[in-house]
């Protein structure tokens, strides 16, 4: 199994708190970092409980968490006694059901995964002789660590609509204008951005005007290509470069704008991509467009390109419809070896002409073409390429068309189509960081084993197991191969290999061979959740940490903390943040000393 597209070097998620160690217990927990006046403290007193409660989640959002409401105690309607706890006290209750199961009586309900981690800390307020809420049990320990102040957003307990949000709200039913009104508004903006609609877009790009086309890609598009850029689709004119982030979910690379549709311009275009994220992307999936591969050729010739299977599919009814009467079961047949993964190449030249000749299209001429371009649409030509299965499926870039045209129409002026793509890129952002908060700060549940081992025996230094797949329906036995010295392990179906996601059949093997963690050769990092870091910083080499790896990890962690709220405190103050500045320049002459004292070892010496 070829691992070299794999790179472990993941970015950092800069979480909020301190990880501490118990010197008791050796166990892992952490405390939050924030103002003393923020925080609890045994025998504080509030005048109302809703008041303790409003303090209690200022300090557990600053600090990271969020806040559930827990057991009270009332005494002849009287509130004596109030607990509140952290969001993830507990644990998940209650029965599951697998979807994939047919046997539970029909009950179909999916497993969500669980934000209960059996976190301990509590707070407990209770009313004193003087009808005062005080503070009498503070549990500031939590056993899991706390989300970025950027994610704070995310946390159960923010998500509610305030006074100020109330007002914004309402200030928009009170705006005082009519539908005309704005209509005429709209047509005197457009003719005033008429005359100066190029001029505007190009100075707020910062780039020089380009008589074939404009392309653009942001930080953050920067950032999400060194990940997620090794699959690639872009269409015409309107050309949103697509990528799949580590939630399966499109992600914008890039977009361009060209005023016409020849090689040239394709050249250009994907020139201008290079350039702006310093690489090619291994796979590029296009419609068919003869200038677009032959501009792919030119400009990525190390790229493997390949055509949209969609669009391809898309076509079948109308091309094949009057040439035979069954199109439906016709394309039910094909289906079954284009839509696959699972079939070799020998298998489907031999189903091909078997099943055109059953209803009458041999000598389609249509068919006959897709047949001499089969290796640039066939799944069962490129499984040997890494991600390959990524955009298989489905139309990526339909999808993001249609997401972009939520935004804007074609009537948009340049200046108003950007606007409305940094609105739109921006959705899209906060989508992304909604779904790393998500998988963060959950658990994901565990399904019934839908495999079984058949056979086992030893061949070489490697353990043969055949699997059954009892929910497989065009193959259901895998052959997995296993190295326990190395843990080293394939199968079959080439899943990890297509997607770059270990599949049902070795989780099953490493399961029987109580394995208790997953090789992290086989987690790749575009599929992490610290995928992309949400530092702005540049990730560091973890070979130069040396054998104190953890420890220079925690440093570190603490010294991006550090760096960032300083900056954050200076930001506006120009003369200090000036000072903080001259303070960094000035110790890095002596980290270039240090360096030159104890020089780290070659990378010859770390390998020998």
């Amino acid at each position: 199994m070829d691992l070299s597209f794999i790179d472990l070097d993941v970015g950092v998620y800069n979480e909020l708190g301190e990880e501490r160690v118990s010197p008791r217990s050796g166990k892992i927990y952490f405390k939050p970092v924030v103002s003393q006046s923020l925080k609890p403290v045994i025998s504080m007193v509030f005048d109302s409980v809703e008041l303790a409660y409003g303090f209690y989640v200022t300090y557990a959002h600053a600090s990271g968490f969020s806040v559930r409401k827990n057991s009270a105690y009332t005494n002849h309607g009287l509130l004596k006694l109030k607990y509140y706890v952290c969001s993830k006290e507990g644990f998940k209750s209650g029965s599951e059901y697998s979807t994939l199961d047919d046997a539970n009586n029909g009950k179909r309900k999916r497993g969500k995964p669980s934000k209960r981690t059996g976190c301990g800390a509590h707070i407990k307020f209770g009313l004193n002789d003087k009808d005062k809420y005080e503070v009498y049990v503070f549990e500031e320990e939590h056993n899991h660590s706390f989300v970025h102040k950027d994610d704070i957003q995310f946390l159960t307990s923010m998500r509610r609509v305030d006074y100020v949000k109330e007002s914004a709200i309402q200030a928009l039913s009170q705006v005082g204008a009519t539908k005309n009104d704005f209509k005429n508004f709209k047509t005197r903006q457009s003719e005033y951005i008429s005359e100066y609609d190029t001029d505007m877009v190009i100075k707020r790009l910062e780039k020089k005007k380009k008589h074939c086309g404009l392309f653009w890609a942001d930080e953050n598009s920067k950032k999400s290509y060194l990940v997620f850029g090794d699959v690639v689709r872009y269409d015409m004119v309107f050309v949103p470069f697509t990528g799949i982030d580590n939630h399966n979910r499109n992600i914008t690379l890039g977009v361009a704008l060209l005023g016409s549709k020849t090689a040239d311009t394709y050249r250009w275009l994907l020139r201008a991509y290079a350039n702006a994220f310093g690489s090619a992307p291994k796979v590029v999936v296009t419609d068919q467009d003869a200038a677009m591969k032959r501009a792919i050729q030119d400009v990525f010739p190390n790229s493997r390109h390949r055509l949209c299977m969609w669009h391809i599919w898309e076509k079948v009814t109308s091309k094949v419809g009057p040439a035979t009467l069954n199109v439906a079961e016709f394309k039910e047949k094909l289906a079954q070896i284009v839509w696959t993964d699972s079939i070799t190449t020998d298998e489907f030249e031999e189903k091909w002409p078997s099943i055109l000749s059953e209803y009458g299209l041999s000598d389609h001429e249509w068919l006959a073409d897709l047949y001499k371009i089969r290796k640039d649409w066939i799944p069962a030509y490129y499984l040997q390429q890494n991600f390959s299965g990524l955009m298989r499926t489905t139309s990526r870039s339909e999808s993001e068309n249609h997401f972009f045209n939520q935004f804007c129409n074609p009537r948009s002026t340049l200046v108003e189509f950007f606007s409305h793509f940094e609105a739109a890129v921006e959705s899209q952002w906060y989508e992304h960081r909604g779904n790393d908060h998500h998988s963060r700060y959950t658990i994901p549940g565990f399904m019934n084993p839908t495999c079984a081992s058949v056979t086992r025996q030893t061949v070489g230094d490697f353990l043969k197991f055949e699997i059954e797949d009892l929910k497989q329906p065009c193959s259901t036995f895998f052959e997995v191969m296993y190295r326990g010295a190395d843990q080293t392990i394939s199968c079959s179906c080439r899943r990890f290999e297509l997607f770059g996601l270990l599949c049902r059949h070795i989780f099953y093997v490493l399961r029987i061979s109580f394995v208790t963690e997953f090789p992290k050769k086989y987690i790749v990092r575009r599929w992490r959740k610290e995928a992309i870091s949400n530092m702005s910083l540049s990730s560091f080499r973890p070979e130069e940490f040396g054998e104190n790896r953890a420890d220079v990890e925690v440093v570190l962690r603490q010294l991006r903390f550090a760096h960032e709220y300083n900056i954050n405190k200076l930001v506006s103050n120009k003369e200090q943040l000036c000072l903080y500045r001259d303070y960094v320049k000035d110790y890095m002459s002596k980290a270039d000393e240090a360096q030159v004292v104890a020089p780290p070892p070659s990378r010859r010496d770390r390998f020998a």
